[in-house]
Parts: structure tokens; C-alpha cells; sequence
């Protein structure tokens, strides 16, 4: 909804206006069960979620609209507060009134056509109203809801590919149909810019271990990242820079997340790209230089292929994403019998 030029490049998709100034393809024969909620708001209604992120922090939400967005948090799974506050932040700056040069109204930054079909009444004054935070953050839920369970479906059809989350933010941003013809995320740099904005927003209105909130951008914040995850399952190949996929993070993904939440830095995907990445600094292999926030990676072979990753957490200890059928967790790291075995690369990344 940010985007004012881009456009579908359509193929036989028919379209209609979307905010941004995209286009939504419907795509036809692949119907969504959207059911309908009761009463005023007329809102989508699913099961409520299991976040995959970190408790939500309003503490920075204008005490007003943070029912509003409490509420459009609990709309589906793939939808959480932290991700809605994120969006309102990068596509408003919180401002009710705002205005796009391109036509886009309020909060959510919804242009007209797109509010025609998506806009409700969510505050009982029976008008559905785009610059009545109440309406925008509701509706606004309801389309990423439905964004969202489109490009689920999409992947289970084998038609996309990439992170789920991420792809639904290219939706919002860039269009359904943009989305359709790159089958993943389109290669606009607004479009990529924007899913990484958001994905530094996730961070920002998430809170660390114990409730605090977290402090973007700043490399001393590199284990507070990896801990919002803490209890987050491990999958093989989770994970992107928006958050964990397939419902987890594998080792990488959580380092992959962690550093780029805390410093903008993206890293490569695997482990073993990671350890060899030329832009971190190498520190030896020394618990007295070694400091939180370090990357740690692991080979069996002297460094010749390395396995698993994670991220010193000081003290002695690492957070990481071990195996299967475990979560992400904190473990000892000196004095491990195991990890002290195997033959060690540790890289230092700052901003």
C-alpha cells in the first residue's frame, strides 16, 4: 500500500485496483474461505493465532489505537500485532490523517478502490471510515488475513515460492498479480525495502525475554533478537528475514534473523555461507575476547564444511536452534564436551 507505480504486468489475470496504486489479480477457480464475522464490523474471523513471535509491546502505541491493534493481532494466525503496528509505522508514520501523493487514505494507507472492497465499520458508527484508526486497523487485518491465506494456498499449489510472511507483504505492497507473475517476491526495490522495514518493525513492537522491549539497530542487541525466539520449534529451512517459516527456525534462519533485526546485515542462508561470510571480523577462539552477539559456527571436518551455527550469548553460553524436535534455547557452551570437540570459526558483526 505504499507503492504508487507499481503495476501488474498481467498476463490473462483479471485485476482491480489495490492500494499503492497495485493490483489485486483474482485469481479465478482458486476460491478462499473467508467466513464472515457477526455484528458491527462485519470483520473476517479465524481461528485465533499461536504467534510465532515474541509477546507483543505496545509500550510505543499511542495508548488510543492500541485496543484496536491488540484486537487486529488476535484476527488469524499468520497476523500478529507486532506485524499490523509495523505496517501502520511504515506506511503512516501513525498519523490518521495522512495523505499519499498517489491517493492513499489514513493509517493503513488504503487507496480508495481498495477500501470500496475491504473497508468496514469497526468503531458501531455504522460508517466505514479510512481515517478512523478504528476502521483502518481493522480492515486492514482483514485484507493481510486474506492476503495471507492466499499465499498459503498459493505454495501449497507449488505456484510460490519463498518466505510466507514475506510474500504477503509483497502482496500488500506490490500486488497480487506482481506476486503471481515473479512466483515469489518481486524484484522492485521498494517492494524489498519494504519487507525488510517491516521486518525491523516485527522486532521494534515484540518484547525480549522478560518483557523488555527490544532495541533495533544496535549490535549489542544481536542476542536480545535471538531471544525473541527463544521456544520457537525448529524447522529445517526456517526461517527469513520477516520471521520464522513453516512455523520455526532452523540454526541459520535464527542467525540469518537475529543479525539482520539487530544490525541490517543479511547473511547469506546456510550455515556454512555464514561461517565463511568475508564481512564479518574473525575472533579467536577465546571466551576472554569473545563477546555477546558473536557468531559462532561449527565443522566436524576442520573446517571444512560447517554444520550448525548459533550466537554467544556471553557467559559462556550460546542461543541457538539445535535439531528437530527441540526449540530454539540457550545451552552452555563452555565446558560442552560436545560443542568443544568440533573445530570452531567465530565472526564479529557490527552496523
Amino acid at each position: 500500500m505504499s507503492s504508487g507505480n507499481l503495476d501488474s504486468q498481467g498476463g490473462d489475470l483479471p485485476i482491480i485496483a489495490i492500494a499503492g496504486g497495485g493490483v489485486l489479480a483474482a485469481i479465478v477457480g482458486l476460491p478462499l474461505v473467508l467466513m464472515m464475522g457477526l455484528g458491527g464490523s462485519g470483520g473476517l474471523q479465524v481461528e485465533a493465532p499461536t504467534s510465532s513471535y515474541g509477546s507483543f509491546n505496545g509500550a510505543d502505541i499511542i495508548p488510543e489505537y492500541l485496543p484496536f491493534v491488540e484486537d487486529a493481532g488476535s484476527r488469524c494466525t499468520q497476523v500478529s500485532s507486532a506485524l499490523i503496528a509495523a505496517q501502520i509505522e511504515a506506511e503512516s508514520g501513525w498519523d490518521p490523517d495522512a495523505e499519499s501523493p498517489a491517493g492513499a487514505w489514513g493509517l493503513a494507507q488504503f487507496m480508495p478502490d481498495t477500501w470500496t472492497q475491504w473497508g468496514k465499520d469497526y468503531d458501531g458508527d455504522a460508517v466505514a471510515d479510512a481515517f478512523n484508526p478504528a476502521d483502518a486497523i481493522g480492515s486492514q487485518a482483514d485484507y493481510m488475513c486474506y492476503l495471507a491465506q492466499w499465499v498459503e494456498q498459493q505454495q501449497g499449489l507449488g505456484l510460490l515460492e519463498g518466505n510466507a510472511l514475506d510474500l504477503t507483504l509483497a502482496a500488500y505492497n506490490a500486488g497480487l498479480g506482481n506476486v503471481s507473475l515473479a512466483k515469489g517476491v518481486p524484484k522492485f526495490p521498494e517492494t524489498e525495502k519494504y519487507i525488510r522495514t517491516i521486518g525491523l518493525g516485527i522486532v521494534k513492537y515484540s518484547a525480549a525475554d522478560g518483557g523488555s522491549s527490544l532495541p533495533p539497530g544496535a549490535a549489542s542487541s544481536i542476542v536480545e533478537q535471538a531471544k525473541v525466539w527463544l521456544g520457537t520449534p525448529y524447522v529445517w529451512g526456517g526461517g527469513g528475514l520477516s520471521g520464522p517459516t513453516g512455523g520455526g527456525l532452523d540454526c541459520s534462519g535464527l542467525v540469518r534473523l537475529a543479525l539482520y533485526s539487530a544490525t541490517g546485515i543479511e547473511l547469506p542462508r546456510t550455515a556454512n555461507q555464514q561461517a565463511r561470510d568475508p564481512r564479518g571480523t574473525d575472533i579467536p577462539r577465546d571466551y576472554a575476547q569473545m563477546r555477546p552477539g558473536d557468531i559462532v559456527a561449527f565443522s566436524r571436518d576442520g573446517g571444512g564444511h560447517f554444520h550448525h551455527i548459533g550466537i554467544y550469548a556471553g557467559a559462556g553460553q550460546m542461543v541457538h536452534a539445535p535439531v528437530p524436535g527441540k526449540n530454539v534455547e540457550i545451552v552452555p557452551l563452555q565446558g560442552s564436551t560436545y560443542y568443544e570437540n568440533f573445530y570452531w570459526t567465530i565472526k564479529r558483526y557490527t552496523p
